[in-house]
């Protein structure tokens, strides 16, 4: 068993994420919990210039926006409920208050594993396509993500990125713990050399490793840019795929690296990708 967040962003309810959430949990009776982060009300903004007429005109409307927002989350909150009952999942729910990225940060600490949309705004405001939000807690979350497309299809086979790093085996060790279910279906370790060697790194150690935790790894050694051939292997094998990576390092280097790599293939692809940071 384990815990889950399921994140819903302002007023917008992700349907495909709880599914994804919903079919995690299922398979070993985990706990649900979904995360409804509320926008800031009118209160909790402060104004520069009190007295200004325009403002005071406009905070009736700005309150009943609020209202409105609470209310549909409200809603939301009720359709949740109901779904987890008909799926016969554990589930909870929470509304989180105070700077978006900041509370689920706090959360993270205390989760499993966190599934959110790749075009989640935490801050409630248009939602698109890894907005600076989602990225601020990407970078900086205390448990792994799985970042989940609209288009995400369920997942039969599992691409483990792999650069001999620490980073990269604990994302596929973190994987493996916390999908057990995953295991017997078909795993694709992918390496990418820049250079012309064909080497895999520590090869016998991350293969007998992955022996007792996969029963069916296949190995795919690219060669070139590791963005570009990367992005293009996971585009042809992205029906029913998943992606692990170990990525957004705590160094300012790896993270500069890893982030823009992660970013660039949640941009590319539909398939949901796992991260997590080593």
């Amino acid at each position: 068993m384990k815990k889950v967040l399921v994140v819903f962003s302002g007023t917008k309810f992700s349907f495909h994420v709880l599914e994804q959430a919903i079919s995690i949990a299922a398979e070993d009776d985990s706990l649900l919990l979904g995360v409804f982060l509320r926008p800031p009300t009118p209160s909790e903004i402060v104004y520069p210039f009190i007295n200004d007429m325009a403002l005071t005109a406009s905070k009736y409307y700005m309150d009943e926006a609020a209202n409105e927002d609470a209310a549909i989350i409200k809603t939301h909150i009720t359709l949740f409920n109901d779904t987890c009952i008909t799926n016969k999942v554990r589930h909870a729910t929470h509304i989180d208050a105070g700077t978006p990225v900041h509370e689920l940060l706090k959360e993270s600490v205390f989760a499993d594993l966190i599934v959110i949309d790749a075009k989640a705004d935490l801050y409630g405001s248009t939602p698109s396509l890894l907005t600076t939000s989602l990225r601020e807690f990407l970078a900086d979350s205390h448990c792994p993500v799985l970042v989940v497309h609209e288009k995400a299809l369920p997942i039969e086979n599992t691409i483990l990125t792999y650069d001999g790093s620490a980073s990269s085996v604990h994302a596929i060790k973190m994987y493996s713990y916390l999908f057990p279910n995953l295991r017997n279906k078909p795993a694709y370790l992918v390496s990418v050399n820049e250079g012309h060697s064909s080497d895999l790194s520590s090869s016998i150690n991350i293969k007998s490793w992955l022996g007792q935790h996969f029963t069916n790894v296949h190995t795919d050694i690219l060669k070139g840019d590791s963005r570009n051939v990367l992005s293009v292997y996971i585009n042809e094998h992205q029906h029913n795929s998943i992606v692990i990576m170990g990525a957004y390092g705590r160094s300012a280097v790896s993270r500069m690296f890893r982030q823009s790599l992660a970013n660039y293939i949640i941009s590319q692809t539909n398939i949901p990708l796992f991260i997590t940071h080593g």
